[in-house]
């Protein structure tokens, strides 16, 4: 799926007078995910202030991902994701301002949400819950082809990598190496430059 293509179901989403519960989850993946395309770790997120937040033990920030809102801005919380083990706890600040904005108008629109994703009774909506509302949703606006959010990753790494991908296989072919030796030893930091 290109960017276009992305784009176009977002705008076919946005257009709607009203949205089913299951069209704003999925319509909330889509519009993250394309900045920050994780895998279902939106299922089960608990939003919740810094404060509140700061005052949990180090277990119950464990316990669960959260949405972290206040006036300085937005934080995901990732505490449970698959590689959570290699990675522990991982903040991932949200600084695109078209997210930003879409998640401020959201939250402000519905002030008592609990969750990220949400069933019509207010409980949080599972990885599970997620991977269905996928299916079902991206059928009914994706010419009938279904996509999860593995989808998502992959096209968003295809549509932003592809080409500098391309050019890393193109040198390393003329410098007689791979792309990973190219990239871990030949390619430094700006402040590394030779």
């Amino acid at each position: 799926m290109s960017f276009k293509e992305w784009y176009d179901i977002i705008k076919q989403l946005e257009s709607k007078q009203t949205l089913s519960q299951m069209e704003q989850n999925f319509l909330i993946v889509m519009k993250i995910h394309r900045e920050y395309p994780l895998r279902n770790d939106l299922g089960d997120m608990e939003i919740i202030t810094k404060s509140k937040y700061d005052k949990l033990t180090d277990e119950q920030k464990d316990s669960r991902n959260r949405f972290i809102k206040n006036q300085r801005g937005m934080t995901l919380v990732l505490a449970q994701y698959k590689t959570e083990g290699k990675y522990h706890r991982k903040e991932i600040k949200i600084t695109n301002v078209k997210i930003k904005k879409f998640l401020t108008k959201f939250l402000k629109n519905n002030p008592d949400r609990k969750f990220i994703l949400q069933t019509d009774k207010g409980k949080p909506l599972t990885n599970e819950g997620l991977a269905v509302t996928m299916n079902v949703v991206s059928k009914q606006y994706n010419d009938g082809v279904s996509f999860g959010t593995t989808a998502l990753r992959k096209s968003y790494m295809t549509n932003r990598f592809s080409k500098s991908k391309r050019e890393l296989q193109k040198m390393a072919n003329v410098l007689g190496h791979s792309v990973n030796t190219g990239m871990s030893i030949y390619t430094k930091e700006n402040k590394e430059v030779v």
